[in-house]
């Protein structure tokens, strides 16, 4: 939606739009630029902002946020749905056994064994009933959790990009400390993951020695100064220069645009050639098609997840192509899940730079 029109200007429109249906998301395009334009337009609603001239690429990654987050609040009304009906039914259940009596005083009185048996049965439907809430809680804490783990993984995976291009010494300041929220923000989501698996049994605990002044030492080296780091990387970044990621051909499944970007703009910074692949079935079609270095495959994507896709790609005896799943899912078991379909490798989301590039380093050398 153009901001200025003739008649009624774009904010006008995006407000009547917005009156008539909250869901309908208006991307708004404008020659008349300025913060305060961007402000007004996303206040009264608007999804986002582009600027004239238009960037073609920018917009489409826009519209398939916009795609992205529709099919995201379609799952979790979806499963919102099928909780409200959990907890309806649990209601009906209780009231019923709460409005049961009797309906007749001179019903023979039930055996002491039968009444024991009576009240077995009805603590076994409870407990059972209980566990399937529990498990249906950890279902949703999951899939939440996974939703909001995807945009993290774009904007810490963007934030490191941006680190690399020249700042002053304010916009590094900032720019750590964006880094710094961001990775606490992962690890509460890491914290929400783990709690939908206690009830599945799926947390386990590592008991190690705990050496307070190892962790004292640790603290003080995670608060040495910025230039030790930036030589480090640098080291790191020279020892990784033993290959050369010139030519690599790597496959990118990733359906989800921000993390696409992020992604391919980093191994074409590496010197990598790179293809994208939507959801799995297009990941299947190309390496059918095309010889590739290595691919990254994201787990959960439409038409065909990530271990369909690898099943499929073994089976026509495609064995030395790396194969390394790129996923939200954080929970004990995800790891072999991926591997017992074929998968080399697993790196969870938000995905570290530096690990990617180890990763790369070992498959493509093995």
């Amino acid at each position: 939606c153009d901001i200025r029109m003739p008649g009624k200007d774009g904010i006008e429109i995006l407000k009547e739009i917005k009156e008539q249906s909250e869901f309908t998301e208006v991307i708004m395009i404008t020659g008349h630029g300025g913060v305060e334009t961007a402000v007004k337009a996303l206040q009264g609603g608007a999804f986002s902002y582009l600027q004239k001239p238009i960037d073609y690429d920018e917009m489409e990654i826009e519209i398939k946020r916009v795609l992205e987050k529709q099919e995201t609040q379609a799952r979790l009304s979806s499963h919102i749905q099928k909780l409200e009906q959990a907890l309806k039914e649990k209601d009906n259940q209780i009231s019923s056994q709460s409005t049961t009596s009797p309906s007749d005083e001179t019903t023979a009185p039930l055996t002491a064994a039968g009444e024991g048996e009576g009240r077995i049965t009805s603590l076994e439907k409870d407990l059972a009933r209980v566990k399937h809430e529990s498990k249906f809680k950890s279902h949703f804490l999951a899939v939440i959790s996974h939703e909001i783990r995807t945009p993290v993984n774009g904007i810490l995976g963007f934030l490191e990009l941006f680190k690399e291009t020249t700042l002053d010494s304010q916009q590094k300041e900032y720019l750590q400390n964006l880094i710094a929220s961001g990775e606490i923000l992962s690890r509460l989501i890491n914290d929400i993951q783990d709690l939908s698996g206690v009830d599945e049994d799926k947390v386990n605990l590592n008991l190690k020695d705990f050496d307070l002044k190892t962790l004292m030492e640790n603290v003080k080296k995670d608060l040495k100064s910025k230039s030790e780091d930036n030589s480090e990387q640098q080291d790191t970044s020279s020892k990784s220069q033993d290959l050369s990621f010139q030519g690599l051909k790597v496959l990118v499944a990733e359906d989800n645009a921000i993390n696409q970007q992020f992604i391919s703009k980093y191994l074409k910074r590496l010197g990598c050639e790179v293809d994208l692949a939507e959801n799995g079935k297009q990941a299947y079609q190309k390496v059918s098609l095309n010889e590739y270095d290595l691919c990254l495959m994201d787990v959960m994507m439409p038409e065909m997840d990530g271990i369909d896709a690898t099943r499929e790609i073994r089976k026509n005896q495609n064995e030395d192509l790396p194969i390394l799943a790129l996923t939200a899912n954080a929970m004990e078991g995800d790891k072999e899940k991926c591997l017992l379909a074929g998968m080399n490798d697993y790196l969870s989301k938000p995905i570290n730079p530096e690990t990617l590039k180890e990763k790369i380093i070992q498959w493509v050398k093995q």
